[in-house]
């Protein structure tokens, strides 16, 4: 397999992106936008504890993104309404295996530090498993182990770089939206900084997918074909 650099990784993922824009911009508006607003009266005390199931809707939108973007690399551009159908056809496997990796990160990192930052990085590609494999829980983890077996520290140095890159994409749309709602209720500023940052982050989730393809398939880095992506119906 061609070696994969974390710049044709970005430089593809950006690709992909741009040609499906307006799909991202509308998961957005149709998935975290509502989840936005319905999270607000559970933001104080122990209020809280009923904003878990509503978060977990997001899943739908961030599995939307993921079959956008294979779909995409496949040259075979999904329309909205398909990529939401599939999201929802695998959400609960998504919600029992990000629940069952998240206990198990826990007891690791709260017993055993190492094995739990070692784990983290082989279970890294969890919801790539469940969307692009047909996995779920234990399997879907010993899938991505797999994958990632022999590629630790690539995959390890990888998610720093895109991790920080993200993290400043961040920071600088949050101070930006600050700015521009800064006239706006409190409430509503929020939930337009959370949509707007869901559309931001969709990159990263993009460029995930195409890491996770080219180590799931041996596919090699590549450009996609310029395909103009079917409109959101």
């Amino acid at each position: 397999m061609e070696e994969i650099s974390i710049g044709k990784l970005i430089s593809e993922g950006w690709g992909i992106y741009k040609r499906n824009i307006k799909l991202f911009l509308t998961v957005a508006l149709v998935i975290y936008l509502p989840m936005y607003i319905l999270l607000l009266p559970f933001q104080s005390g122990l209020m809280r504890i009923w904003s878990i199931p509503i978060t977990l809707l997001g899943l739908i939108g961030e599995l939307a993104v993921i079959y956008i973007a294979k779909a995409q690399m496949d040259n075979s551009p999904i329309k909205l309404k398909e990529a939401l159908s599939k999201a929802a056809s695998r959400w609960w496997k998504a919600v029992y295996t990000n629940i069952l990796q998240g206990i198990l990160l826990i007891f690791l990192y709260l017993l055993f530090i190492v094995p739990g930052i070692i784990y983290s990085v082989y279970w890294n590609f969890t919801l790539y498993a469940v969307a692009l494999k047909d996995k779920a829980g234990k399997n879907a983890m010993d899938f991505r182990k797999e994958i990632v077996k022999g590629r630790w520290w690539k995959v390890l140095g990888y998610a720093v770089v895109l991790g920080l890159v993200t993290l400043g994409a961040i920071i600088s749309v949050s101070i930006l939206m600050v700015i521009l709602t800064s006239s706006l209720p409190k409430n509503i500023g929020n939930v337009l900084d959370s949509t707007v940052l869901s559309v931001v982050t969709s990159l990263f989730t993009v460029v995930w997918t195409v890491f996770f393809v080219k180590l799931s398939d041996g596919r090699p880095v590549e450009k996609i074909t310029a395909q103009t992506a079917a409109a959101p119906q």
